[in-house]
């Protein structure tokens, strides 16, 4: 069987050798064909990437450092806590440390009570 460009069914049954031969070096010259083109399009990348000179000067980025002027920064922090600013830096800071206790805390209880297991029975432990 043998298709065609749109799909459909262009022949069937035994393939002749003669065609098959024939198709064989059909696509034998078109491999060649399509290797030669790829490497003419290897030779003109390796070309492309070579440097082309313009005449023009090239001058080194300049690095230059900087401050943070107080109206920039005053203007984030009122950004972040509007009219009360101070206050909520404060309860932020507060936040974190309280979440912080809090993680250091179920650490702790959960050494007290896996520590009830070796004082008492395992009965006489409250589970809850």
């Amino acid at each position: 069987m043998s298709l065609g460009h749109n799909g459909t069914i262009k022949s069937q049954g035994a393939v002749e050798v003669t065609s098959a031969l024939y198709n064989a070096s059909t696509l034998a010259l078109q491999k060649q064909n399509h290797i030669a083109a790829l490497e003419i399009s290897k030779n003109e990348e390796v070309d492309k990437t070579k440097p082309q000179s313009t005449g023009k000067l090239v001058v080194a980025e300049e690095i230059v450092e900087g401050r943070v002027s107080w109206k920039t920064m005053n203007l984030l922090i009122s950004g972040l806590g509007g009219r009360h600013p101070v206050l909520f830096f404060t309860l932020l800071i507060l936040g974190l440390i309280g979440s912080r206790l809090t993680y250091i805390a179920q650490t702790w209880f959960l050494g007290v009570w896996g520590s009830q297991y070796e004082n008492h029975s395992p009965s006489d432990v409250r589970l809850s």
